[in-house]
């Protein structure tokens, strides 16, 4: 069931992917990767770290050419998709993430 609330952010989109079609969840770290990977692959990893660097200038730019590096051989250093992560992935809404601790029951009769 789509909410009034997805409906109207578009946030439903994603939901159904994952649920019903079973597609994996793609991020903006995703995105990411995909673009370093194709910049390394045709200009070098020199250009893919000043492309990263533009879309993360929270990097340094020795991580930043580790991270390019790291991708164009295969898997990037996980501390440095951790920072990717925190700059580029936005935070779950607190209120998706309750979960429920106890069932709800109804009440019992009155003796």
């Amino acid at each position: 069931m789509i909410g009034a609330a997805s409906s109207m952010t578009g946030e439903w989109e994603a939901d159904y992917r994952v649920r019903i079609r079973g597609l994996p969840v793609h991020t903006a770290v995703d995105d990411l990767h995909h673009a370093i990977r194709e910049a390394a692959a045709a200009y070098g990893c020199l250009h893919a770290a000043r492309t990263l660097r533009q879309k993360l200038p929270a990097l340094s730019p020795a991580q930043a050419i580790e991270y390019a590096q790291g991708l164009a051989d295969g898997e990037a250093p996980a501390h440095l998709v951790a920072v990717a992560t925190e700059e580029l992935v936005k935070p779950l809404n607190p209120v998706r993430a309750v979960e429920t601790v106890r069932h709800g029951t109804p009440p019992s009769p009155p003796d």
